[in-house]
């Protein structure tokens, strides 16, 4: 190397940077980091608490019994017991472990039942039972399942879906759904 390389060399070794610049070229990671966003721990943690003291209702729930209900009764599957009795009905129907009887007894005025088969509404075993409505003729189809915690959440509501309209309500210890068809 010649005097001027080694002087140049001399010279860059001996100078030195302030400790700020040096702080601001070194990795990240040998310094801790400002915290962006400090309100979101306690924001984050209120969440966890209302979760956890409110749980989500499954608000989804209606619409896929709604849609459950009117693809059942749109495929008009063939009753596996016809009778207007409804002891008769639930008396073929001996896997249903509630009361099959009529909604109400302004219902069985209002209705007469063809017959029943099973079916089953989010999973739960159901009984589907055709009834013709007294004043017009009109088939409907009744569905009947037991009242769980999740049915339970459900409001009662009327909704329209392809052709179909739906009421779902409950009664007692029991979820009922009735589906008619608008054509």
């Amino acid at each position: 190397m010649n005097s001027i390389d080694t002087q140049i060399k001399e010279y860059y070794q001996e100078q030195t940077l302030p400790e700020e610049n040096l702080q601001s070229m070194q990795s990240p990671e040998n310094f801790p980091r400002p915290r962006r966003w400090p309100w979101l721990i306690p924001l984050a943690a209120a969440a966890v608490l209302l979760l956890a003291i409110f749980p989500r209702q499954n608000s989804g729930l209606p619409q896929a019994v709604v849609a459950e209900i009117a693809k059942n009764h749109n495929a008009q599957l063939a009753m596996e017991i016809r009778s207007s009795d409804y002891q008769k009905v639930a008396a073929q129907l001996d896997r249903i472990a509630f009361p099959l009887i009529a909604p109400s007894e302004e219902f069985s005025r209002q209705f007469t039942l063809i017959g029943g088969r099973y079916c089953s509404i989010q999973t739960e075993l159901a009984a589907q039972l055709r009834v013709r409505e007294n004043t017009t003729g009109k088939i409907h189809t009744l569905y009947i399942t037991p009242l769980t915690d999740d049915f339970s959440a459900v409001k009662e509501t009327t909704q329209t879906l392809k052709g179909v309209k739906v009421r779902l309500w409950t009664e007692g210890d029991r979820f009922f759904g009735l589906a008619l068809s608008l054509q």
